[in-house]
């Protein structure tokens, strides 16, 4: 069984030939995703074969001359297909299949020199070819710079939601990096950042990676965080310190809106410290999440009607 691997960032280029990528087509897709729409497009990935996925993030960067990121996607299919080569000689090349969600004009690029101060993490003076993939964590970097980057060049075009994977061990920080409150919240907290410790050290001592991710929406002046996401059997979990009703119907809702963001499209549960109520277990089952509770200190199983 083939599982699911974390949304990767690749950088493609263009050598700002005309006839690769012409002016009048260059001029239009600016326009047309400024408006707020998205170009179906194919682009060569120079000598890479594979290890690209569907949902997989792309930049393009303008080479040569002006150079810069000049717009972003994701990928249709990941599939790498050979055809006939760009510079309509006797050759071949390899392209992927994209849907362009940003193209900026040229004056509006992320330029080299903001890339080598935001993103110092990738070489962007040895960009050699298309295809290069980009490390953790200058995605992360590219990806928020580009995000804050787009409205500022074009007001009308709202940057899409910035999702991104980040450590598990940011967990318990971000749960105590809020206003003060009551004692009792503050255990709860507590002991939704334990159970999550104690679940994550027993998937990764079965050889799961895990994870949790960063989501950030326009118009929103904060990022989201899931609890934990188990990469390797693509579940989100939503960790909760009771069982009480409106702790588990706040769960219900917190999977529903952070899993529709996820590319993967995730199986849904929820982690509580004990079994709940079959009512609950009822509520859980109607949306499709899975119940996981501790059992004893450190044992989990999987609660079912």
């Amino acid at each position: 069984m083939m599982h699911p691997r974390a949304v990767a960032t690749f950088i493609l280029t263009w050598n700002a030939s005309d006839s690769v990528y012409p002016p009048d087509e260059y001029r239009e897709d600016v326009a047309v995703t400024q408006a707020g729409d998205t170009i179906e497009g194919r682009w060569s990935v120079g000598s890479r074969r594979g290890g690209m996925a569907r949902g997989d993030r792309v930049f393009l960067l303008r080479q040569v001359r002006e150079r810069g990121i000049v717009g972003s996607g994701r990928l249709t299919t990941g599939d790498v297909v050979e055809d006939a080569h760009w510079d309509e000689s006797d050759r071949t090349a390899h392209y992927v299949d994209i849907v362009w969600d940003t193209i900026v004009d040229i004056a509006d690029r992320v330029t080299i020199e903001e890339l080598l101060e935001a993103v110092p993490g990738h070489n962007w003076n040895y960009v050699l070819g298309s295809g290069q993939k980009v490390s953790s964590p200058a995605d992360e970097e590219l990806e928020e710079l580009w995000w804050h980057h787009v409205p500022d060049v074009a007001p009308k075009r709202s940057p899409s939601t910035l999702v991104q994977p980040v450590p598990l061990e940011s967990l318990r920080k971000t749960r105590y990096a809020r206003p003060p409150q009551p004692s009792e919240v503050r255990e709860a907290w507590k002991r939704e950042a334990e159970l999550s410790e104690r679940f994550a050290a027993r998937l990764r001592a079965d050889g799961h990676e895990c994870e949790r991710y960063k989501i950030r929406s326009p118009g929103e002046k904060s990022a989201l965080y899931t609890d934990l996401f188990d990469r390797t059997d693509n579940v989100l979990y939503e960790v909760k310190g009771t069982v009480r009703r409106e702790d588990i119907r706040m769960a219900v809702g917190q999977l529903l809106d952070y899993s529709r963001h996820i590319p993967s499209e995730p199986n849904l549960a929820v982690l509580l410290p004990t079994r709940p109520s079959s009512d609950l277990l009822d509520l859980l089952d109607r949306h499709d999440i899975t119940c996981v509770h501790e059992s004893a200190q450190g044992v989990f199983e999987t609660a079912v009607l």
